[in-house]
């Protein structure tokens, strides 16, 4: 959103930078560690040296619109900007007008969520996604994504897997967490499930001319994974195969990705979540070397929510991440949209 505002054609006005920046700041989950880092980058940045010391928000009062501190005078937690003089009057609209630009060159865009009771999708970035990531003691990297429970927003979760202990938590948007290939991360309103190095890890093709991916489906039949394992068969990238786990894996050339289910509950890793997917990558971070998808029963659903759910975790095991239409599975949220959309299928093309 702030790229979009600070663009040249189309000069934002004060007003709706505030706004992006509210936005922002109000749903970015910081570390310690994080917003240190942050601190210093803004305070060396000539755009904003030149015109305030900027402190990262730990809380989310805003001071109100036009409003200007004086210099030397103290207001603890409560300021989210001291700006200073610089030869003439400012007011705090313009500087903090200013300082959105400069925070949309130094700060990941994408990481927005919404406020308290926004619908999803109008102040919160739909593309978010809740993932975990962990470096292995052999160079390899885990990567887990958590899908939400109906009416549990992705910052929202994020919150709540790390206050249960869960390692690695952040919010991680396709199409905005590795700048240098953004439009590479996306077609239309599919994204790809980035990685710390590249916007898509691939599977290997092991002398095949398309990946072979087998699904050994662990699950019971309340869930229809094989009629979702079957539409994603229809991309002509990668070819997916449903496979009855005690039938095993086919080939040692193939990729064999286990489909557990279980009541596992509404607590500690499973608090508000319906289903994740881990995947196991190369040191490198550019192909997948493993996957295996766990469908929770314990929030119920109907049988096209829970179609969904397969749907769309089975997509996140192909590369994919969330789609911003409610059209595709791969809606970040569960729906009972059953199948992936036509950018999905180009997305995985273009990689393929």
């Amino acid at each position: 959103m702030l790229q979009h505002l600070a663009t040249p054609d189309s000069p934002p006005s004060p007003d709706d930078l505030i706004e992006a920046l509210r936005a922002l700041l109000a749903g970015y989950l910081l570390t310690e560690d994080e917003r240190q880092n942050l601190q210093q980058r803004l305070r060396a940045h000539p755009a904003c040296s030149a015109a305030c010391t900027a402190r990262v928000p730990q809380r989310r009062k805003l001071l109100p619109a036009g409003h200007q501190r004086r210099p030397g005078r103290g207001v603890g937690r409560r300021e989210r900007f001291r700006c200073l003089r610089t030869g003439e009057e400012t007011t705090m609209r313009n500087r903090l007008a200013a300082l959105v630009v400069v925070i949309g060159a130094v700060v990941p865009i994408g990481l927005g969520v919404g406020t308290a009771g926004a619908a999803p999708g109008e102040s919160e970035q739909v593309t978010a996604s809740v993932m975990s990531t962990q470096r292995n003691a052999d160079g390899t990297v885990t990567q887990t994504t958590y899908t939400p429970a109906e009416g549990v927003r992705p910052a929202d979760l994020a919150r709540k897997l790390t206050a249960n202990g869960v390692q690695g938590v952040a919010l991680v948007n396709g199409a905005g967490d590795v700048s240098a290939q953004v439009a590479a991360c996306s077609y239309g309103t599919a994204r790809t499930w980035p990685t710390g190095t590249t916007c898509f890890s691939r599977w290997s093709y092991n002398g095949w001319a398309r990946p072979q991916m087998y699904f050994r489906d662990r699950s019971n039949s309340l869930w229809p994974v094989g009629r979702a394992v079957t539409k994603w068969n229809e991309t002509s990238g990668i070819d997916s195969h449903y496979r009855t786990f005690s039938a095993g894996c086919p080939s040692s050339t193939v990729h064999c990705v286990i489909v557990y289910n279980a009541a596992y509950g509404k607590t500690g890793e499973w608090d508000g979540v319906v289903g994740m997917t881990k995947r196991t990558l190369n040191a490198a971070q550019t192909y997948t070397t493993g996957a295996y998808i766990a469908l929770n029963e314990s929030y119920g659903g109907t049988e096209a929510q829970r179609w969904n759910t397969a749907c769309h975790e089975i997509g996140h095991v192909l590369g994919l991440d969330h789609n911003t239409s409610t059209a595709s599975c791969m809606y970040y949220a569960r729906t009972s949209q059953r199948y992936p959309n036509a950018n999905d299928f180009t997305l995985l093309e273009t990689y393929y």
